[in-house]
């Protein structure tokens, strides 16, 4: 239900988009349960800016998240993600939107 509104119709929580940078390291990848399958571990950093006045929260500031990432892959037609989930090592507290994270 998050991911739909994103892409269909217009998010004025992401207007202008925010402009991101990932950095992606420590690349783990291994099989999976299944035989078509494939599962990754990474670490991430996003580094995101979103433009506008250094009045409104969270705007105007560049700021780095940093976290862990497992995918599992499926190889249908190419490999495709099954299942996407990102630990930020600062979860327990409280941040500004990640709406650019999806």
């Amino acid at each position: 239900m998050r991911v739909h509104p994103l892409l269909h119709e217009r998010n004025f929580a992401q207007s202008p988009p925010s402009r991101t940078v990932y950095q992606v390291s420590n690349v783990q990848v291994w099989s999976g349960d299944r035989e078509d399958e494939a599962r990754v571990r990474c670490n991430v950093v996003v580094h995101e800016i979103r433009v506008g006045d250094h009045l409104q929260l969270g705007l105007g500031q560049q700021r780095a998240l940093a976290g862990k990432c497992e995918y599992r892959l499926r190889h249908q037609d190419g490999w495709r993600i099954a299942c996407k989930k990102v630990v930020l090592i600062n979860r327990h507290m409280p941040i500004v939107t990640l709406s650019f994270l999806i």
